[in-house]
């Protein structure tokens, strides 16, 4: 269960190649039993920031502690090397020496670390277990397929029963049913064991799936930290907005001052909604963007009367589940949708939106 302990600290960390400033005075702190994941683009500092966690980059600017021990420090020169971190990794390449067995690449972090015999060989086999790799020892890396090569890092990065477990997008290189699979084994393992996680990836289904806590990142700063919900249901930016999920966005103007901090927003085509205000203060016709997520969407075949938005759909594609559609919102907007896989959708059918009471923000223009 997480609590409020902080095992991992980065304080006000920078990073810079010549004149391009990878992280920018970062600050995070990662929680005892939590799964904290840095999330963004490409370029948005999150591998810079795990590399300087990892101790393979030292900091400019900034410092960082691990269970209440300066490890980087841009003041006082201190960069405790790799091996002494006492962290465990998982690479994106996995790593794993291809001439050794499957036993003996998990065992190499205890023969560093001068742990022999018995004890050497109940560790490894008790953690080969663990990842569901029980029986596989005496097997070469070359041999296992790129799950089981992946359970493999894993056992050899908890193997000495590290504090924190660094995962730098350990799902990439498998295909879409494995990475399901294997996001749901390592969520079930970080809870059975309690370990402290710190996930680097540019998924959001992963960072959603996985988090207790998600960090997005843009130009090397933290945008916004939350919850996954919290920053799904309630971004502070309209960079977390978009990133995160599909955004609906429709042009108007606000038409009146409602409670709550809401606001009712005039669409471009006719219809009024009701929206919050995100961020701050509108003033009465002032231009606006009304974002909504297309899940809370409703659509309906033909007209939809008062309240609905016309439109029409342009183009279907069969996706086996569902429909993915393109939806077209008079001459310039489009969106896309899902729609439930029946016989009722075709291309050119003109149908009607309609937006719900609740879910709507309203942002600038």
């Amino acid at each position: 269960m997480m609590n409020g302990d902080v095992v991992l600290r980065l304080n006000n960390v920078s990073k810079s190649y010549g004149a391009a400033r990878a992280v920018d005075r970062l600050s995070i702190d990662v929680r005892k039993g939590e799964v904290l994941t840095l999330l963004g683009p490409s370029g948005c500092g999150k591998s810079t920031t795990m590399r300087l966690v990892m101790g393979l980059e030292q900091c400019d600017e900034g410092e960082i502690i691990y269970q209440g021990k300066v490890v980087d420090s841009a003041e006082t020169g201190v960069n405790l090397p790799v091996h002494k971190r006492q962290m465990g990794m998982v690479f994106q390449s996995y790593a794993i020496w291809p001439h050794m067995t499957v036993f003996e690449n998990v065992a190499y972090p205890l023969r560093v670390r001068r742990v022999r015999g018995e004890k050497l060989r109940e560790a490894v086999e008790r953690t080969l277990d663990l990842v569901g790799l029980g029986g596989f020892g005496d097997r070469l890396a070359p041999n296992l397929s790129g799950g089981q090569q992946q359970r493999v890092a894993l056992a050899r990065s908890l193997v000495f029963e590290p504090q924190i477990l660094l995962l730098d997008e350990p799902f990439s290189n498998l295909d879409a049913h494995l990475r399901e699979q294997m996001r749901a084994e390592v969520r079930l393992l970080q809870r059975r064991l309690g370990i402290t996680v710190l996930f680097v990836t540019h998924d959001q289904v992963e960072a959603l799936s996985l988090s207790d806590r998600i960090v997005v990142m843009k130009a090397g700063r933290a945008e916004q930290i939350g919850t996954p919900y919290e920053l799904y249901a309630h971004p502070g930016t309209a960079a977390v907005r978009d990133f995160l999920g599909r955004t609906v966005k429709l042009g108007g103007r606000v038409v009146e001052q409602l409670q709550d901090n809401r606001v009712m927003i005039e669409l471009a085509q006719g219809a009024r909604v009701a929206a919050t205000a995100q961020p701050g203060h509108f003033s009465i016709g002032q231009a606006c963007t009304a974002a909504v997520r297309p899940e809370t969407l409703e659509i309906v075949p033909g007209l939809g009367g008062a309240g609905t938005l016309a439109a029409k759909i342009e183009m279907l594609l069969f996706i086996g589940d569902r429909y993915e559609a393109r939806i077209g919102l008079g001459e310039r907007e489009t969106l896309l949708m899902y729609l439930p896989a029946t016989d009722a959708w075709r291309e050119g059918q003109e149908v009607a939106l309609r937006l719900p009471e609740r879910g709507v923000q309203a942002w600038p223009a």
